[in-house]
């Protein structure tokens, strides 16, 4: 069985539990890629989306930060060696911030993107997002789940949303051989 199809049926599980965007992202580069996206919602309010193939800076989103806190150091450091880009959702400027940020990943196995808001015709939304690494049988990343939400920090790290990401995280990576 493919990641891709272990991911999906974890995925739409986790889609129905948060009724919030989901999805899959592999190392590509040196960031992550989309490669599934189930747009979330249950009828009653717009559905925010990630497309397939967005790319994600290993050292501005989530996902990729999570690729590089579980990458060897010789990738960290070549990837330090072109500078931390400022592209993205929430780029970490300096590196003794990317290095704690890194560390505190290791430690909880998760990350968040809590995004300023994005005016919209009629006010503001809040584009957060929080990632989970998946990691394969022999333990190395090889993917990350993530969840794109309007919901601010408070509520991305209660236990009822966060909780089911993490175990999503789990099942997937045990699913994997890990």
């Amino acid at each position: 069985i493919s990641l891709h199809e272990i991911g999906y049926y974890h995925l739409d599980k986790l889609k129905e539990v948060l009724l919030e965007t989901v999805y899959l992202s592999v190392p590509f580069g040196d960031g992550a890629t989309v490669i599934m996206s189930l747009d979330g919602g249950d009828g009653t309010y717009v559905s925010l989306h990630v497309a397939q193939g967005a790319y994600f800076q290993p050292t501005s989103t989530p996902s990729g930060r999570l690729i590089l806190a579980f990458s060897s150091e010789e990738k960290f450091r070549r990837i330090i060696a072109k500078g931390l880009s400022q592209e993205g959702p929430d780029p970490i400027k300096d590196l003794q911030s990317l290095k704690s940020r890194l560390e505190l990943i290791r430690t909880r196995n998760f990350d968040v993107s809590i995004n300023v808001s994005a005016k919209m015709r009629s006010g503001r939304i809040n584009l957060n997002s929080i990632a989970a690494p998946i990691f394969d049988k022999d333990n190395r990343i090889c993917a990350t789940i993530g969840v794109l939400t309007g919901l601010g920090i408070e509520e991305i790290l209660s236990d009822n949303f966060l909780t089911p990401i993490l175990n999503c995280a789990k099942d997937i990576s045990k699913s994997m051989g890990s």
